[in-house]
């Protein structure tokens, strides 16, 4: 029987943190390929179409960026535009020093989405 014992590896290296800018950049991509030619809203389709976004942007940043460290947290949230106004808040308890987010809005004249992926620092 191997025990495993604490790696005391308090922080995470320079080229391992979380940047929000790089994360940012690839919600981004991920929504903006989905909804560019999208020309209506369909509520029966929407959380599908949800589930797929967060597989597809926890998969592309876990192959692109090295954060071997970080438990990743992603949501997104889509809804059609009819004039209301939408806001999306959030509340953590963690350390402000490595853990961090980032989220990105998309809208064109029919629909809204957001995503925002949360990195949370474990030692």
């Amino acid at each position: 029987m191997d025990t495993l014992g604490n790696t005391y590896v308090l922080e995470p290296k320079e080229e391992e943190k979380f940047y929000p800018s790089k994360v940012k950049r690839i919600i981004q991509e991920v929504l903006e390929d989905k909804f560019k030619n999208e020309t209506q809203y369909d509520q029966n389709t929407t959380p599908i179409v949800v589930e797929e976004l967060i597989k597809k942007i926890l998969k592309r940043i876990r192959e692109t960026i090295k954060m071997p460290r970080y438990k990743l947290c992603c949501q997104v949230y889509a809804g059609e535009i009819k004039g209301q106004g939408v806001k999306v808040t959030s509340k953590c308890l963690w350390d402000t020093t490595w853990d961090n987010y980032a989220s990105y809005q998309y809208t064109n004249e029919f629909m809204y989405a957001v995503g925002i992926v949360f990195g949370v620092y474990y030692e």
